[in-house]
């Protein structure tokens, strides 16, 4: 074989290496954590200022996992007249996302399910009371 095939040969694989990669690239599947992360980026001292106002009653929020399904138990100070949402957000797959509306009893206790089991899952909490924002994330294991 002449060194000018040699060549053409290792260019035509070049290119073919090439086109292979940006197939692969396009073909990807990945998930970004939030789809308006600018706008929550610029928002972000407030969630600051909410963790830092949650820390306090931290010990006492409790996150139970069993399966599909998670119970949490607010501390006792947060009371039952609040307003917020719970996300479950699963690293692996925004599909399995799931948002919910903070709605507790008297006690205030509420039961989640529909979690996919062998799924990891971030628990992010966020709720207002007398005008004041609260936020508090917890990781729940598979």
């Amino acid at each position: 074989m002449h060194w000018g095939h040699k060549v053409i040969a290792g260019f035509v694989a070049f290119a073919i290496f090439i086109g292979y990669m940006v197939y692969r690239a396009q073909s990807t599947t990945f998930y970004l954590v939030e789809k308006d992360y600018y706008k929550k980026e610029l928002h972000y001292q407030d969630q600051i200022n909410a963790m830092q106002r949650t820390a306090p009653y931290l010990s006492a929020l409790q996150i139970n996992r069993s399966g599909n399904s998670v119970h949490l138990q607010l501390p006792p100070i947060v009371g039952s007249n609040v307003s917020g949402e719970v996300w479950f957000y699963c690293p692996d797959n925004a599909d399995l996302d799931q948002h919910f509306n903070l709605q507790t009893d008297a006690q205030g206790q509420q039961q989640f399910s529909g979690l996919v089991e062998g799924k990891a899952y971030t628990m992010r909490i966020s709720w207002k009371q007398e005008n004041l924002d609260y936020y508090a994330q917890k990781a729940l294991g598979r």
